[in-house]
């Protein structure tokens, strides 16, 4: 079964998605920080337990770029998918290139989000 690692601050938008993707068949851990995810434990695990990460780009305290840099950094190669309700400038353009991220707009219908997610997910391969 595959892994999703979600880190959003918004409680109702945190739930609403963590429901729908368990509801999908997939198994979910969600944080609402990305200080309360690095003090859970999990960080050890990241790599090899997570199949994609969801993560929102506006985080208070370590924001979602920082988080995604240090991911990258650390050598997580599992897809992440950022969240954000920033208009995509130039800048926001090359840190998803630069940091090999699917980017998707907030505000978005929670069906687009899943059909973007399923077709991440690689097939036959869960983790």
């Amino acid at each position: 079964m595959h892994k999703v690692c979600y880190i959003e601050d918004d409680p109702d938008l945190r739930q609403d998605l963590a429901e729908l993707l368990e509801i999908s068949g997939l198994t979910v851990r969600a944080y609402e920080s990305a200080e309360e995810f690095l003090t859970s434990g999990s960080e050890e695990e990241a790599p090899k337990d997570y199949s994609l990460w969801v993560v929102d780009l506006t985080l208070p305290g370590l924001n979602g770029r920082e988080l995604c840099s240090m991911l990258r950094q650390r050598g997580v190669e599992t897809p992440i998918v950022v969240l954000s309700g920033e208009e995509k400038t130039e800048e926001l353009e090359q840190f998803v290139n630069l940091h090999r991220l699917i980017f998707i707009s907030k505000p978005f219908k929670f069906d687009h989000f899943l059909a973007r997610v399923l077709d991440i997910l690689p097939q036959g391969a869960e983790t």
